[in-house]
């Protein structure tokens, strides 16, 4: 009996301490990190530091956006520029008071940031303060940035007709996404038709494509004696956007574009489509 009593008496404290420890730790390890802490690691180096920071500020929703613009005018670290960037993003159209700020990296020397901050402008809904950086974009020496300017123009909600002639120009220099954000603007004219006309014979399957579906948006029924040569595409994604395009326009096309299904085989296959268009010109998907 004393035995077990001493034995009770030296083990109970030590698990009471044990379990008050074990409390302890995991209390300390659940506990949420400070906002504080937030902002600094969005300069962290660990990718994964970061991006804990960056949901946890975005959930601070618009109030922390003074201290995130605070933050991009001081800092030097690409990193945190690019973290800041993110959280802005994620907050959306909350963030569209900090539209002046980010338009600054436009021209920035980094393409990584320029890209950034146009993406992070598409999230905010771009407006009429961001058409001319946009344009200039256009002309940027990154591939990626001249997409994505296109992809923004495009969403912007004004009178957009200063931006028609860049766009084509840029679509004519291999910018797929032009074709789309002139298909958004919404302008029509010979010049818009002749130039996206002109696309479908680019080397460049996807201009090819978003030309096509530009053509079909605007102008309907007129385009079809333009699109119905993309059925016979050398590509199979620009032949079965062709084809829902002009099906589109009008469902009266759908035995045309089957008796051209059987024509050209089972397997499509493209070199059997060129040999094909040589030999018909197509005069059954007359009206």
């Amino acid at each position: 009996m004393k035995s077990n009593l001493r034995f009770e008496l030296i083990f109970l404290p030590l698990l009471i301490l044990v379990i008050f420890f074990c409390n302890l730790a995991v209390s300390k390890e659940s506990k949420p990190i400070s906002n504080r802490r937030l902002f600094i690691n969005l300069s962290a180096k660990n990718y994964k530091e970061r991006n804990i920071a960056i949901e946890g500020i975005a959930q601070l929703g618009k109030d922390s956006i003074p201290q995130l613009l605070r933050l991009l005018e001081k800092s030097n670290d690409k990193n945190n520029k690019l973290s800041i960037l993110s959280v802005l993003k994620k907050l959306k159209k909350k963030a569209h008071v900090a539209i002046p700020e980010v338009l600054i990296f436009f021209a920035d020397k980094d393409p990584e940031l320029r890209f950034s901050a146009i993406d992070t402008i598409i999230s905010m809904a771009p407006d009429k303060r961001c058409v001319h950086p946009l344009l200039a974009a256009l002309l940027d020496n990154d591939v990626r940035v001249n997409y994505i300017a296109a992809t923004a123009l495009g969403m912007i909600k004004s009178d957009m007709q200063e931006a028609v002639t860049p766009l084509l120009n840029s679509l004519k220099n291999g910018n797929a996404q032009a074709a789309w954000a002139i298909s958004r603007i919404g302008l029509k004219s010979e010049k818009i038709y002749s130039s996206l006309s002109l696309a479908l014979n680019d080397d460049n399957y996807r201009v090819r494509e978003e030309a096509v579906k530009a053509l079909g948006i605007l102008f309907g029924e007129k385009s079809v004696e333009a699109l119905k040569c993309k059925l016979i595409d050398n590509n199979v994604s620009v032949r079965s956007t062709a084809q829902r395009t002009i099906l589109r326009i009008n469902k009266k096309y759908k035995k045309a574009i089957i008796k051209l299904n059987n024509q050209t085989g089972k397997n499509n296959n493209p070199s059997n489509d060129s040999n094909l268009f040589i030999k018909t010109p197509m005069p059954f998907l007359k009206k």
